[in-house]
């Protein structure tokens, strides 16, 4: 590419970016769809396909890139529209959750609740203050009277007992 087309081009780019401006584009995409053009045009220009006029091949390239921009844009925001205005959609969905989330989460709670009763009561104590009230180690160590490394390996055998009990839980 000669020196002459390079300098073409970046005086090329600012009145490209105004014209898919004019054409809708917003300037936040104008200066995607100038790069996107231009990057185009010089992979065609280096496969050695003949440009009769590179500056009026540029600004078609640009001006179908900003119809394109618009067309998505436009179909974006039809769905999304659709997806929070509709009324049917609002009152089908539901932040509540659903009866088998509800059931399930039950399950977990009880498989939960029965794994805890199984631990030795200083693993269980541990592993409560630990992960449920978030006590620090040193705390607990504190209230149960002992090292904070033996709350560490009481919440860590807890810990495993508990997931052994529920793995066969969809948790």
């Amino acid at each position: 590419m000669s020196d002459t087309w390079k300098n073409d081009l970046s005086l090329l780019q600012g009145a490209l970016r105004s014209f898919v401006q004019r054409r809708g584009s917003p300037a936040n995409d104008a200066d995607d769809v100038v790069q996107e053009a231009v990057l185009r045009a010089l992979q065609t220009a280096r496969k050695g396909e003949p440009i009769g006029n590179f500056r009026a091949y540029l600004y078609r390239i640009a001006g179908n890139l900003s119809i394109d921009g618009i067309r998505h844009r436009g179909v974006r925001e039809r769905i999304s529209g659709h997806t929070l205005d509709c009324p049917e959609a609002l009152a089908i969905a539901s932040a509540e959750p659903s009866a088998e989330q509800m059931m399930m989460e039950r399950q977990r709670k009880a498989a939960f609740d029965a794994a805890l009763a199984k631990l030795p009561d200083r693993q269980r104590q541990a592993l409560v203050l630990s992960r449920i009230e978030g006590w620090p180690y040193a705390r607990i160590a504190d209230h149960l009277g002992c090292s904070a490394a033996t709350v560490f390996n009481d919440v860590k055998m807890a810990m495993r007992f508990v997931m052994a009990q529920t793995s066969d839980l969809d948790l």
